[in-house]
């Protein structure tokens, strides 16, 4: 008994001292997680997400840098997300509430433009009827620009706060990156993101919607009069729209993937070289130093992947509403179009018809930008992971 109980005594200090290095290791991972949280300037990202909470604070619960300390420290967000979809029907319901008046406009002036019609082609010399004619359709032409103009205004505005947040956001995973040991990974997407997504956002801001806009126009005009016919003109805008779409996005999906698998696999050779000569030429001390790196590692990809997660979600508040007015329009002139049709106004019918297909793209443009956000988003926290793999 005397020689079991020294082994029992062994046994529960071997035990103790582990419990004890085990919880100075988690200590001094928060510890580390804190410094870095405090070193990182989030004032950019804080002042786009109080903006977006001011736009939408009726419907959703407010989204802010707690959330996101939340996130890395407890493994939760802290976030209603059963209110942010409640609110979100909310809104959507709302929405389809305001344009049924939309639509009421649009099927009583199609209504009357057919009565008009039939007035004319009863009665070849009214020019009472042709006159009612031409306002009705220049009164109808009025609304579907203005409905057409917000639904633009509102695309260009997600795809300036979504290149913002871009701008905001990159900085702080980059230096994350580099906190990895990811010095090749941030040396080529910095400037490849950058360029990229801002450059084909202006791109699509300043020269894709202002072409679907005036393939719209082009599209109303041709349906005004059989006089001048630019039918051709109007769909060649619009696939010229939507080939410069798909151009922009393949360059920015194959220079992304490309680069950054190489930068990263490039990083977890070096990270792996360096822990590799340190343990071996100082061994003693390049072994500390070596477990002091991982940990430091450790932290910094848990914190990177954490501001990705929560970079993705704002991304994806940006965009939901103003995505959903946009579709609540496109979908009110499809609604319009097919109960219009029956009327045998076939001008009104393609008219209405063309500018629901103009919306969507609209719709498209935006949701393409907000792709490239979260394929980089994901990219960088790959290339974290698969350095940190490498190692």
């Amino acid at each position: 008994m005397g020689k079991i109980k020294p082994f029992k005594i062994s046994i529960l200090m071997i035990s103790i001292i582990f419990l004890l290095s085990g919880m100075t290791f988690a200590q001094e991972e928060i510890d580390i997680i804190d410094e870095q949280i405090s070193k990182l300037d989030f004032s950019q990202v804080e002042e786009l997400l109080n903006s977006m909470n001011r736009d939408v604070e009726e419907f959703i619960p407010e989204f802010t840098i707690d959330n996101l300390i939340n996130l890395i420290k407890n493994k939760d967000i802290n976030y209603s997300f059963k209110s942010f979809f409640a609110g979100v029907f909310n809104y959507f319901f709302k929405e389809v509430i305001a344009n049924s008046q939309l639509l009421a406009k649009l099927i009583i002036l199609a209504v009357l433009l057919a009565i008009l019609q039939n007035l004319q082609s009863a009665f070849e010399k009214d020019n009472i009827s042709k006159l009612a004619y031409s306002v009705c359709y220049l009164i109808l032409i009025g609304i579907i620009v203005n409905s057409f103009t917000i639904a633009l205004s509102l695309g260009k505005q997600a795809i300036n706060d979504m290149v913002n947040f871009l701008h905001a956001i990159l900085p702080l995973l980059l230096s994350l990156l580099v906190a990895l040991g990811g010095f090749a990974s941030a040396a080529v997407f910095h400037p490849i993101i950058l360029m990229t997504i801002s450059g084909v956002g202006t791109l699509i801001r300043d020269i894709l919607l202002p072409l679907i806009f005036l393939s719209s126009i082009l599209t109303i005009v041709d349906n005004i009069t059989d006089a001048y016919k630019v039918s051709r003109m109007s769909g060649l805008l619009r696939e010229i729209s939507i080939g410069l779409l798909g151009f922009f996005l393949s360059i920015f999906l194959g220079v992304m993937i490309i680069q950054g698998a190489g930068a990263a696999v490039a990083d977890g050779v070096s990270v792996r070289t360096a822990k590799f000569a340190t343990k071996n030429f100082f061994p003693i001390v390049g072994g500390i130093f070596a477990d002091a790196i991982d940990m430091v590692i450790g932290c910094s990809l848990l914190l990177k992947n954490s501001i990705g997660i929560f970079g993705a979600i704002v991304v994806f508040l940006i965009c939901i509403f103003p995505v959903i007015k946009i579709i609540s329009i496109m979908v009110i002139y499809k609604i319009a179009s097919a109960l219009v049709e029956p009327l045998g106004e076939n001008k009104i019918v393609k008219c209405l018809n063309d500018v629901g297909n103009s919306l969507t793209m609209i719709f498209v443009c935006v949701s393409a930008v907000a792709m490239m956000l979260f394929i980089a988003i994901t990219i960088i926290i790959g290339a974290g992971n698969v350095m940190v793999m490498m190692r």
